[in-house]
């Protein structure tokens, strides 16, 4: 609970924190797009920056480098990310990545 911009009271259920990692999904890509607006409102950012340009490490000379800014938000990247929910190969597709500790290798070795 917040009280004049300060929290007052947190609760946490069974095997919970304040520190637990919990997939937010699209309330992520709404914040982040939130961000990325206010980025390119302020100049500091434009829809037709390409992806490589911000982090260079993912560049490889194929139409992954033609993902813009503006493809992200939109879920029309290309990256390759499976919706695998078996029981029997849990650590694939949305699973790995979200428990990835390096999101940009996952990134790099996901590509359409």
């Amino acid at each position: 609970m917040l009280r004049d911009g300060k929290v007052t009271y947190e609760w946490y259920g069974d095997g919970f924190t304040a520190d637990t990692r919990m997939p937010s999904w699209s309330v992520a890509r709404s914040v982040v797009s939130l961000l990325v607006g206010q980025a390119i409102e302020r100049g500091k950012l434009h829809e037709s920056d390409r992806l490589v340009d911000l982090l260079p490490e993912l560049r490889s000379k194929d139409t992954y480098d033609s993902i813009t800014v503006r493809d992200l938000p939109d879920m029309s990247s290309g990256i390759d990310v499976d919706e695998n929910y078996s029981p029997w190969r849990p650590f694939t597709g949305t699973a790995r990545m979200m428990l990835t500790g390096d999101l940009r290798t996952f990134v790099k070795y996901h590509r359409p």
